[in-house]
C-alpha cells in the first residue's frame, strides 16, 4: 500500500544515496545563501578618492559607475583638458579599490583560488584601453583655457 516508497530492499544503498542527495541539497542551498550575502555586500561598496591637489573628490561603486562628484574652487583654475583627466585618474583609482575590496570579499565566501571568484574579477575589470578612449575623446587638441 505504500507503494514502494520504504521498500526493505537495498535500503542502506538507498539510505546512503539519499544522504548524499540531501548533503548536496544543503551544499547548493548554503552556495545560494552565500552568494545572495555577497551580492548584498557587493552592492554596498563605495570607495572615495581625491586628487592630490584636493580639487576633485568622487566616490563610485563597484563597477566604477559614478555616485558622487565634488569640485572644490580650484577647478576654476584648471583647463578642462586637466579636469576630465582629474576626474577620470580618480575613478580608476577609486574603482580599482572597489573591485580590490569585492575580490577580497569573493575570496572569503568562496575561496581565492575558486572559478567563481576568478569570474566575478573578470567581470569588474573594465577592458584596458577604456579610460584612454574616454580621455582622448574629451580632450581637445589645442585646449585655448590652458
Amino acid at each position: 500500500m505504500n507503494s514502494g516508497i520504504y521498500s526493505s530492499g537495498s535500503s542502506g544503498e538507498e539510505s546512503a544515496r539519499a544522504v548524499t542527495r540531501i548533503g548536496r541539497l544543503l551544499q547548493d542551498t548554503q552556495r545560494v545563501e552565500d552568494a545572495r550575502r555577497l551580492g548584498d555586500r557587493l552592492a554596498t561598496i563605495r570607495q572615495t578618492r581625491t586628487s592630490r591637489d584636493r580639487a576633485v573628490t568622487v566616490t563610485v561603486d563597484v563597477s566604477g559607475r559614478l555616485i558622487d562628484l565634488r569640485l572644490r574652487d580650484a577647478v576654476a583654475h584648471m583647463s578642462p583638458a586637466a579636469l576630465a583627466s582629474t576626474i577620470l585618474t580618480c575613478v580608476n583609482k577609486a574603482h580599482e579599490s572597489a573591485r580590490k575590496r569585492a575580490s577580497a570579499l569573493a575570496s572569503e565566501v568562496w575561496g581565492e583560488d575558486s572559478d567563481l571568484t576568478q569570474r566575478m574579477r573578470q567581470s569588474y575589470t573594465p577592458p584596458p584601453d577604456d579610460a584612454g578612449e574616454i580621455r582622448n575623446r574629451h580632450a581637445p587638441q589645442n585646449d585655448r583655457y590652458a
